[in-house]
């Protein structure tokens, strides 16, 4: 008879969760105030090292593609909200040099007005919401809200508000912000985590006298753009294959050794292919 093999009990690690109560996470972030007052933040003057702006923006050249620079650079010629837009590293150079709180955050490193927009999501509804990440980077969190707030006085010059109606704006922006992260820190993290501005939460945040005409403008929208209106703008199906269309001087293929131009195209499955061609031939048929 053979007895069972003993099976070796082995200790098992407990992780323990650390949880700091809200009153004692409030407590920290108050006795920060102390090592970097509040007035601290709004003040900012050149310093004798400060690498020149332009120089700055040659090194952010490095990788883009020559013929595209000229059209980067006029379009930033056109105001100072447009420099703005296109100088998120001079300005990301320039913060580094202002006192922190050393509350890092993983930032979204160009954090302006016009970064901020209403998209559709899988579940079929529109949010609010920040869309662009592509210069996200571990920062500090002062940073994306002092480029959001300065990005809005800019803004504000640019539709010719005075600059205390910008200041208006500008002050009502930072007390949101208090206002909304004091309302996440007392929600748990599953909670924050699904957070969202509707559109409709969105409306209701405007003056009365916006919000009609800002709801017809998020309907007309959502009506008239998705991809699939928008793909076949961007791309033409031959054969089985669907190819970018170029629309220069911004949208093309580009060279190649030799001369040729990359071959762009793109392996679809042959359903979507056929998708594709049906919407097309219903198109025409209208």
């Amino acid at each position: 008879m053979k007895h069972p093999k003993k099976v070796a009990k082995t200790k098992t690690s407990r992780r323990t969760m650390h949880v700091v109560p809200p009153n004692e996470r409030r407590a920290a972030g108050k006795a920060l105030r102390e090592k970097i007052p509040r007035h601290l933040h709004g003040r900012w003057s050149e310093f004798k090292e400060r690498t020149n702006p332009i120089d700055l923006l040659h090194k952010s050249d490095a990788g883009r593609m020559k013929k595209l620079l000229a059209i980067r650079y006029g379009r930033m010629l056109e105001s100072p909200f447009a420099f703005y837009r296109g100088a998120a590293g001079i300005m990301a150079a320039d913060l580094a040099r202002i006192p922190t709180t050393g509350l890092n955050v993983q930032a979204c490193g160009d954090c302006h007005l016009l970064n901020f927009g209403g998209f559709a999501t899988p579940e079929r509804s529109i949010i609010f919401d920040i869309n662009d990440f592509d210069e996200t980077c571990p920062a500090p969190w002062e940073w994306d809200v002092k480029r959001l707030v300065t990005s809005i006085i800019l803004a504000a010059r640019s539709n010719g508000l005075s600059d205390n109606q910008g200041l208006d704006c500008v002050v009502s922006c930072a007390r949101r912000y208090r206002e909304h992260m004091q309302e996440l820190s007392k929600m748990n993290p599953l909670r924050v985590w699904y957070a969202e501005t509707s559109a409709n939460d969105f409306v209701r945040s405007l003056p009365n006298s916006m919000q009609n005409s800002v709801e017809k403008r998020i309907e007309k929208t959502a009506t008239h753009s998705g991809s699939e209106l928008d793909f076949p703008k961007l791309a033409s199906s031959t054969g089985e294959q669907i190819r970018i269309i170029d629309q220069p001087p911004l949208i093309f293929h580009p060279e190649i050794t030799g001369g040729s131009r990359a071959a762009a195209t793109v392996e679809v499955p042959h359903f979507m292919v056929e998708r594709l061609l049906s919407w097309q031939a219903r198109r025409h048929d209208r």
